[in-house]
């Protein structure tokens, strides 16, 4: 939503989503009856959140049933947590490949010193 509608706080950081790496993904199919037979999903395995496991590891991204147990998770606070997980990790790949490039340029130079005293 806007942010007309937001009171903005802090970024996310790497330490706040260390718990969400531990949640699975399943491949399972809903029961029978939950699905309408004419969905074209019915009776189909696919990639799946367990709802009760983001309850133990992201309670707020999880609503609950009038008894408090988690009936669902919610798309519109799972999402921007993974999408800060892909930065995060987008951010250390790029790091480790500086260092990695960086590493390579050095090679290459000893490797010109040592052909130019040979020769």
């Amino acid at each position: 939503s806007s942010i007309r509608y937001k009171v903005l706080g802090k970024s996310i950081k790497e330490d706040e989503l260390e718990d969400l790496y531990r949640i699975k993904v399943i491949w399972a199919k809903y029961k029978d009856g939950y699905l309408s037979e004419q969905d074209e999903r019915y009776g189909k395995e696919m990639p799946m959140f367990i709802a009760e496991d983001i309850d133990r590891r992201f309670p707020l991204a999880v609503d609950h049933n009038e008894k408090g147990k988690a009936e669902n998770w919610n798309y519109r606070i799972m999402i921007p947590a993974m999408f800060a997980m892909i930065k995060q990790q987008k951010e250390e790949i790029q790091s480790e490949l500086n260092s990695v490039k960086a590493e390579l340029n050095e090679l290459k130079q000893l490797i010109k010193q040592h052909i130019s005293t040979e020769v």
